[in-house]
């Protein structure tokens, strides 16, 4: 690998298409710190093979994912804790945004947290360990201003679910972080998904962990300084320690 990947930016993009399948340059330039960096890193591991493309049929219209030579040395390389098993005939336009919202959530994570940050664990890597059961969209481990360990569940959840399908996904879900999770947050774009899980959630009586419902476009703008709102209604700054700011 390091043959092959004498940059250390490079090593972390390869190391990231490993982990999630694909990604665009939207993702990659949250790591290069502009567009135009991007497209020139991304244009460079391309031509050395390292990286493959396809059409994404969207903007981006290029999404990037390792070959079938570069997925062995990563594997064999020993650096990468999931390389996925992902091909351009498997991609669905469909869950593009879904996908590359996770990778830019999982970038924003990192930097909010940075060295207190254990580990970001992808959906792919839950999926591997612990089977094909409902697994959140990502988790991560944290070490908090009293030095204890706490494991975060994320969700995104960007199209609205029919009541039915809704129930059975929050049902999932609160089974699945019961005893596993401290905390779960639910990142949406749209006010109306936000209430309506909400609601849900609520007919489950009362959690024994808290759940927070982030804007995503608001977290990835603001990073630290975003406003998660709690199933009460309450305004918190959970990642500053911030105080309750009680809605309206």
């Amino acid at each position: 690998m390091r043959e092959l990947l004498t940059s250390k930016l490079h090593e972390e993009i390869v190391m990231l298409t490993a982990e999630y399948g694909y990604l665009s340059v939207e993702e990659v330039s949250m790591i290069t710190g502009n567009l135009r960096h991007a497209y020139n890193v991304l244009q460079y591991l391309f031509t050395k093979r390292t990286l493959g493309t396809f059409s994404t049929h969207l903007r981006p219209s290029k999404a990037y994912y390792l070959p079938d030579d570069m997925k062995k040395i990563v594997e064999a390389s020993g650096q990468a804790q999931h390389v996925e098993r992902f091909y351009p005939y498997s991609y669905r336009p469909t869950g593009f945004h879904h996908h590359t919202s996770l990778i830019k959530v999982h970038l924003t994570i990192k930097k909010i947290f940075a060295d207190k940050l254990i580990d970001y664990i992808p959906e792919p890597r839950l999926k591997r360990d612990l089977g094909k059961q409902k697994v959140c969209d990502g988790e991560f481990i944290f070490l908090n201003n009293k030095g204890e360990q706490k494991k975060v569940g994320i969700e995104a959840e960007l199209t609205l679910k029919s009541a039915e399908a809704r129930t059975i996904w929050v049902k999932n879900l609160l089974g699945y972080a019961e005893n596993r999770l401290d905390v779960v947050l639910i990142f949406y774009n749209h006010d109306i998904i936000k209430c309506r899980i909400a609601e849900t959630v609520k007919k489950f009586g009362r959690l024994s962990f808290p759940i927070y419902f982030i804007s995503l476009e608001e977290f990835l703008n603001k990073r630290e300084s975003t406003i998660a709102v709690a199933l009460d209604g309450a305004k918190i700054n959970i990642f500053k320690g911030g105080e309750d700011e009680r809605g309206n």
